[in-house]
């Protein structure tokens, strides 16, 4: 890609500018487009004096620096106000992407392994000791999965008693009208029947949604 900041080399974080492909020179950069690499896996445009390999997702060396703390696999990684230079993000805002490789070194920047996913890191902090947002995600995650199983153990209790009153009222009317009227016994019996056919298929059904519900709330 063409880039403007003839400065920029191998490792480079970029941002957009009016002037073009720019290394980065704010912390939280919401400009920011990619790094330079120097081995890129495709290269789409023919290479000139001022065009360079850009990777905006996937996985590249980065310039850091352990300035803003040392760098943990895991953890975010923003822009910092080193020209280029990426560093440990310690707050809610822009970055860059996670680092697959610690940085420890103050005293000058590296290059480390990183996997490139632009955008906005919703919870701040270290994303490798602390866990930030994914760890969030994956506690909501078994939240819900316990809400259906309580939610799923509830509907299953009601419909199991719903059917046994259904069935035993359902008997104890039939008993009463062979009683008030013997001569029909055959049609109440086969009323009777019936009735309790619909229930145990209507039982079977409830059965059949809860262990839906309890399947999808283990996946």
């Amino acid at each position: 890609m063409q880039v403007a900041d003839r400065d920029a080399t191998t490792g480079d974080i970029l941002s957009i500018s009016s002037d073009g492909l720019k290394r980065t020179y704010a912390e939280y950069d919401t400009a920011m487009f990619g790094v330079i690499s120097a081995l890129p896996v495709i290269s789409v445009e023919p290479k000139t004096d001022t065009t360079k390999a850009v990777v905006s997702s996937g996985q590249a060396e980065v310039k850091v620096s352990a300035k803003n703390g040392s760098i943990a696999v895991g953890d975010f990684i923003t822009s910092s106000n080193e020209a280029g230079v990426g560093q440990k993000a310690t707050k809610s805002g822009y970055v860059l992407g996670k680092a697959l490789a610690k940085y420890e070194d103050t005293s000058k920047t590296g290059l480390i392994s990183m996997t490139i996913e632009i955008g906005n890191n919703g919870g701040g902090g270290g994303g490798g000791s602390g866990g930030g947002g994914a760890a969030g995600f994956l506690n909501l995650k078994d939240t819900l999965a316990n809400s259906r199983l309580v939610l799923a153990t509830i509907a299953g209790i009601i419909a199991f008693f719903a059917a046994a009153f259904a069935f035993v009222r359902f008997m104890t009317t039939g008993l009463e009208a062979i009683g008030r009227n013997p001569l029909a016994k055959k049609t109440i019996l086969v009323a009777m029947i019936l009735s309790g056919s619909v229930v145990v298929i209507l039982s079977l059904a409830g059965v059949g949604i809860v262990a839906a519900i309890i399947t999808l709330g283990k996946k």
